[in-house]
């Protein structure tokens, strides 16, 4: 009856047939009214189906709660939320809220996204964080044949894969023969870092390569301030390492532990290569103690240059210079030669013993001869081959003992003793002698002459040439 409300507060009950409520047009509403209520609807405990709302495609249905609970439950049949072709939308409202997927503390299986070819499933999250996590199982990510990124979206963000404090076993990339796997980093540090335990990067039978793209970059390796032992290259006998360098410098430096190159029974070559080049070993200013060549027997040491001449140079200068037609010269071996130009008058005669003082030098290789005193005055200890002549002027027939002698610091050498007397011609005589002496480094040399019988009017003749003269080489 339009226009009139009935309230029915009496259990209505069918033991058989159907209940219809039908309101035409007008609507249908069960416990619409402001008191607080129960509404069961299908609540027997005998098999019921229950259908709520219509799929004529112009309804709605609304299944709500306002603060309380609302619960939609199958205690242990499917339940099954389908939204045919049109969006099915979960809080999908504005009020914050936490919404649990499978949180239960009973074991389950969740699926969450479809796999049908043309399916699509977004996990998101706005500025909160996104949590995907097993807490005890294992956690497996698959994409299929599609592309599976993770972090891929233009937003500055830090990705962070097995960082947690408790062990774990990481692994990157796939062992199957065609997979690849890249690493990279745009302008930032790309750090790999093992903190205590060993970091291994193998590449199989495949080729290993650190920074081979053309940028212009620094590549360190082991280059940290603590103590390291770097190996480079394999000790299986079919091993080849090379390290090159273009244009620029390539400085292999011990700073100051004992640098080692070794080739074991191969051969070690340097400057092989058929380039024009200048080669240093040990040319730094410092002080460096040079070994080439070891005295093992059976050990040999060329030293070879082609159709240019070889040198052997100090900080002095050319120590030894080699023509490549064989010819050897010592530039800065002991070597000297003076003469006298000027004569000398009433040096001897008398038993006098008088040194020979020269007042020219026609070279002195090393400076070790000194004019002013006729003293020579050995470099290093060694065998000196020493050279003199004698020519006497003011002789007599009363002259009888004659003697040039070369004193050294070790002995003297008795070059010549004579009786003058019978051998002078106008009061001349010509003589001169030469030895082989050993000398220790400092040691001294100088030729004495002595003549005795007469009084002291002997002297020495002085000659542009090298009548008087006095020379010493080092031999060895």
């Amino acid at each position: 009856m339009a226009g009139t409300n009935n309230s029915f507060n009496n259990q209505i009950g069918s033991a058989y047939n159907q209940i219809i409520l039908n309101a035409g047009t007008n609507g249908v509403a069960i416990s619409t009214d402001a008191s607080a209520a129960t509404v069961n609807i299908a609540t027997g405990g005998a098999v019921k189906t229950t259908t709520l709302g219509s799929t004529n495609s112009t309804y709605a249905t609304t299944v709500q709660s306002g603060s309380g609970a609302l619960a939609v439950t199958s205690t242990n049949g499917t339940l099954t939320i389908n939204s045919g072709t049109g969006a099915l939308g979960i809080s999908t409202d504005a009020a914050a809220t936490t919404i649990s997927f499978g949180t239960g503390g009973a074991v389950k299986g969740v699926t969450l996204g479809s796999t049908n070819s043309t399916s699509s499933t977004t996990l998101q999250s706005g500025s909160g964080a996104l949590a995907v996590t097993s807490t005890n199982g294992t956690l497996t990510i698959n994409s299929g044949t599609g592309a599976l990124g993770i972090s891929t979206d233009a937003s500055a963000t830090t990705i962070s894969i097995g960082t947690g404090g408790a062990v774990k076993g990481v692994t990157l990339g796939s062992t199957n023969s065609t997979s690849a796997t890249t690493v990279q980093s745009g302008s930032g540090a790309l750090n790999i870092t093992s903190t205590n335990g060993a970091q291994t990067h193998n590449s199989g039978t495949g080729t290993m390569s650190i920074s081979t793209d053309a940028s212009a970059t620094t590549v360190n390796i082991a280059t940290g301030g603590a103590v390291k032992t770097t190996t480079l290259g394999s000790t299986n006998t079919t091993s080849t390492t090379t390290v090159q360098s273009g244009s620029g410098a390539l400085n292999i430096t011990a700073t100051n532990g004992a640098l080692t190159i070794n080739s074991g029974t191969g051969t070690l070559a340097i400057a092989n290569d058929a380039t024009a080049q200048t080669v240093n070993i040990s040319t730094g200013a410092a002080a460096k103690l040079v070994t080439l060549g070891t005295t093992n027997g059976a050990s040999s040491l060329a030293l070879k240059t082609g159709t240019a001449d070889f040198s052997l140079a100090s900080a002095t200068g050319n120590i030894i210079v080699a023509q490549d037609t064989g010819e050897i010269n010592y530039p800065l071996q002991s070597s000297f030669l003076a003469t006298l130009t000027n004569s000398l008058s009433n040096l001897t005669g008398d038993g006098t013993f008088y040194l020979i003082i020269y007042d020219n030098e026609i070279f002195d290789q090393n400076s070790d001869f000194n004019i002013a005193s006729g003293v020579f005055t050995a470099p290093v200890t060694g065998r000196y081959l020493f050279n003199c002549g004698v020519f006497f002027q003011g002789l007599s027939v009363a002259d009888t003992d004659l003697r040039v002698n070369l004193v050294t610091s070790n002995r003297g050498y008795a070059f010549v003793r004579c009786n003058p007397s019978v051998m002078i011609t106008s009061g001349f005589l010509a003589i001169g002698g030469s030895v082989i002496a050993d000398l220790d480094a400092a040691d001294t040399a100088y030729v004495q002459i002595y003549v005795s019988g007469s009084t002291k009017t002997v002297g020495l003749l002085g000659d542009s040439g090298a009548v008087n003269f006095f020379s010493g080489q080092l031999l060895a």
